[in-house]
């Protein structure tokens, strides 16, 4: 288990590996334990979901603080991923024909939203709390030198409402 991967999710401890996601009661019982075959999982949550996800693969699981609410594949290796409070998630995958994909789905798996991005590789996503919108940052390079971009991103919008760029040199 890699040190980034305990997370509290309903004030309860939790943790993934390679081979399980496990969730534990406050007696230390396992409240969901559900096989993975990630060789590098990413836990992210808040106070009543995560989000596992294997890095540069295509699986993921949503979970509450009881049970595994739903597991998930994507057509492209998943780059990063967030999920809120609520159970809204977003997935950034690689594109075809684009650097990275951002997905956005409800806390029932319906698809809400969808954005490529043609210039910079997207390496960290934040939903809000409300779900209708998207911080995502990326990199990328410019003559040999590295370039960040932040883009905010509302999901009624096809394009993003904002976007700030960095230079190496900054």
């Amino acid at each position: 288990v890699s040190k980034g991967n305990f997370k509290l999710i309903g004030g309860r401890a939790c943790y993934a590996s390679d081979t399980s996601y496990v969730e534990l009661s406050d007696t230390g019982g396992k409240i969901i334990n559900s096989q993975l075959s990630f060789s590098n999982p990413v836990v992210r949550g808040t106070q009543n979901y995560s989000i596992v996800y294997g890095l540069s693969s295509n699986g993921f699981l949503i979970n509450d603080a009881q049970k595994t609410k739903h597991k998930g594949t994507t057509k492209k290796p998943i780059f990063t991923a967030d999920v809120n409070n609520n159970g809204d998630y977003c997935i950034v995958t690689e594109g075809s024909g684009y650097l990275s994909v951002l997905i956005a789905y409800s806390k029932d798996n319906e698809k809400k939203y969808e954005y490529s991005f043609a210039d910079y590789y997207i390496t960290c996503v934040s939903i809000n709390d409300s779900g209708t919108g998207a911080v995502c940052c990326g990199v990328t390079t410019v003559n040999g030198a590295e370039h960040s971009k932040v883009y905010v991103l509302d999901f009624t919008s096809e394009k993003p409402v904002r976007e700030y760029e960095f230079s190496e040199s900054v």
